[in-house]
């Protein structure tokens, strides 16, 4: 049977923690050991950053400032911690970025699309001068 939905929300949840929990769970898990750039590695490296810069980004929450930069310029935050949001956002922008290509590269179906939809505004037009 499959592990019900709670259990597999509270699995995830320690997963999203650092603690010795996640560690016990998660021992043989390749990490790109070896390797100077590699998805789970850089993953694993913005997990302990952002992780790192929970407490900063709380603290800024807690004063209502969203941009790092005003929390340093207003001394929320130190320069050291706005050095460490950065090195974290940094790191998590990398892990999420993804290649962008149209749409038309991407399925067939979308090129059709667009061109039943070309169609279609191309008649609109055409009856809408006609009255």
């Amino acid at each position: 049977p499959m592990p019900s939905d709670e259990l597999t929300n509270a699995v995830a949840e320690t997963l999203m923690k650092d603690s010795p929990q996640r560690d016990r769970l998660t021992p043989d898990i390749y990490l790109g050991e070896g390797h100077k750039e590699h998805p789970l590695k850089d993953l694993e490296q913005a997990f302990k950053l952002v992780t790192a810069a929970a407490s900063i980004e709380k603290k800024m929450r807690e004063e209502h400032v969203g941009d790092p930069q005003v929390a340093r310029d207003k001394g929320i935050i130190s320069a050291a911690e706005f050095e460490q949001l950065a090195e974290a956002k940094a790191a998590a922008d990398r892990v999420v970025a993804v290649d962008a290509f149209p749409m038309e590269e991407v399925s067939p179906i979308a090129a059709q699309h667009r061109q039943k939809k070309a169609a279609r505004n191309k008649r609109s037009t055409r009856s809408e001068a006609a009255e």
